[in-house]
């Protein structure tokens, strides 16, 4: 692997991300593909990508610099003490 990216070469590992909260096998397999649909500059809309509209919308910060999601806020989580 290291010869390859040496050479220019992008090694993508299919590692799925879990940010996106994937509901079925389908939802896995499209953030892969549009990953590699990125990597040759084919627009598409597979997946959401972090730092997307979509997600900062999720993480409120709060005055003491944290972050804190909206669904951790609503089951009573992430509160300083």
């Amino acid at each position: 692997m290291s010869h390859v990216t040496r050479m220019g070469g992008i090694i993508m590992p299919p590692v799925p991300a879990f940010y996106q909260e994937p509901k079925t096998i389908d939802d896995l397999i499209n953030q892969t593909v549009g990953k590699v649909l990125d990597l040759f500059s084919v627009d598409n809309d597979l997946f959401k990508r972090w730092g997307t509209v979509d997600y900062k919308k999720v993480v409120q910060v709060c005055a003491h610099g944290k972050g804190v999601s909206q669904r951790a806020q609503a089951a009573g989580e992430g509160r300083e003490s």
